[in-house]
């Protein structure tokens, strides 16, 4: 694989924002393919995950996933029009999960925050991805 952005230790903020909205080009630190792209994406986010976690509103969506999809295999099986209710209920649930997660902030607005704690501006193009988390992890702390 030519050379890429492999790790979130790595990865600028400004390459991670492109990947996330669908440009995985960005990844790139000297010319590639498609294919390599996509095996960086896999590589970057898979770091992300390890270093960072998902998060538990993610973690609450995937729950109430795996609940709705348990419940509509046990309708289908029982044929209990009740079951419906349940159903009903936990998808309007899970769109409330959708919902909080698109009205938190933005990349943009997330580096507006960490510049004001700091007291400089962050800049995206030379921050990594790890660096930016653990910045929000100390602001968390201080918060408390």
């Amino acid at each position: 694989m030519s050379k890429y952005y492999t790790h979130i230790e790595d990865c600028t903020v400004y390459a991670w924002q492109k990947a996330i909205n669908g440009d995985l080009t960005h990844l790139r630190i000297e010319d590639g393919s498609e294919l390599e792209d996509v095996k960086a994406w896999d590589e970057v986010y898979n770091s992300y995950i390890v270093e960072i976690g998902l998060g538990k509103e993610y973690n609450t969506l995937l729950e109430l996933q795996t609940e709705l999809a348990e419940t509509q295999l046990t309708y289908v099986i029982e044929n209990n029009r009740m079951i419906l209710n349940k159903i009903n209920a936990l998808e309007v649930e899970i769109l409330e999960v959708l919902n909080r997660k698109s009205e938190g902030g933005d990349m943009t607005s997330t580096l507006i925050l960490i510049s004001k704690w700091l007291g400089y501006k962050v800049d995206q193009r030379n921050t990594t991805v790890k660096e930016l988390y653990k910045m929000l992890d100390l602001i968390k702390a201080q918060e408390k």
